[in-house]
């Protein structure tokens, strides 16, 4: 008994630290800047995007981020012609709201307003697992974890302590088990696209064998192509295509997603 107690407290204390980095992965909901979004919010109704876009920053820099904002944020760069920075904005709505049709809507709008550019995917096989949920948000996605996680436990102690229950126990425990590991890929997933995916915000950038600017261009990239961060030198990215070509771009030709720690 002490045997089984032992190692479901090691099971317990190992998921406490796998849910308290996924708990720090869930983002603020921006309650507090309710005041500057109003504000905001009244400037672009009335045409006035740069006093608009100058408050939406302003709760940006303060530290408070919800898909409503960024979703307001891309509306206004719609309006004032810049569609990279749109759909740069509209892709980190995504992560918050992904089930909202006005967002999947203007996002649409703001693709069609730029050549045809795909955007980065992810091999096939994370792609469709990433599918299973994409209508469930970043934070959406963390809660499930959690619960998917204590409810292994409780079926684990159920176990341990009613015989007759052992056997539909296990199959519980297979089926939850499963259930974390679809989802806890689809979030690993999720966040490598917040901490690593980034959009072409310049007209054309081109990409280079070297970070250096006469370096041999190896392609372009039109604004609005979303791509991967591969790595940093200096001023430079190295990005990666879908079709997995890689090269390197001037950091003020991409913005990443979310910041890079």
């Amino acid at each position: 008994m002490k045997y089984r107690l032992r190692h479901i407290y090691w099971i317990i204390m190992a998921g406490i630290v796998f849910l308290s980095g996924t708990v720090s992965a869930q983002i603020n909901d921006g309650s507090e800047a309710h005041g500057l979004f109003v504000r905001a919010d009244t400037a672009y109704k009335t045409g006035d995007y740069d006093a608009a876009l100058a408050d939406y920053h302003r709760i940006l820099a303060a530290g408070w981020e919800s898909g409503p904002l960024y979703y307001n944020l891309g509306n206004c760069y719609v309006k004032k012609d810049q569609p990279g920075r749109a759909i740069l904005n509209y892709e980190r709505a995504r992560f918050f709201i992904p089930n909202d049709a006005d967002l999947e809507s203007n996002y649409r709008f703001a693709l069609s307003m730029l050549p045809s550019s795909p955007p980065y995917e992810s091999n096939p096989v994370v792609r469709s697992l990433a599918r299973l949920f994409d209508r469930v948000s970043i934070n959406g996605m963390s809660v499930l974890l959690s619960v998917l996680y204590i409810a292994v436990i409780i079926v684990l102690l159920v176990r341990l302590w009613m015989m007759p229950f052992r056997k539909p126990g296990l199959y519980m425990i297979a089926v939850l088990v499963i259930s974390f590991a679809l989802t806890a890929v689809s979030f690993a997933s999720r966040k490598g696209h917040m901490r690593n995916g980034a959009v072409v915000v310049s007209a054309v950038t081109a990409v280079r064998f070297e970070p250096m600017a006469n370096g041999t261009i190896y392609f372009t990239l039109n604004e609005g192509a979303s791509v991967r961060i591969v790595s940093q030198n200096q001023d430079w990215y190295k990005i990666l295509r879908s079709d997995g070509k890689s090269g390197w771009v001037p950091a003020g030709d991409i913005e990443p997603l979310f910041p890079r720690g």
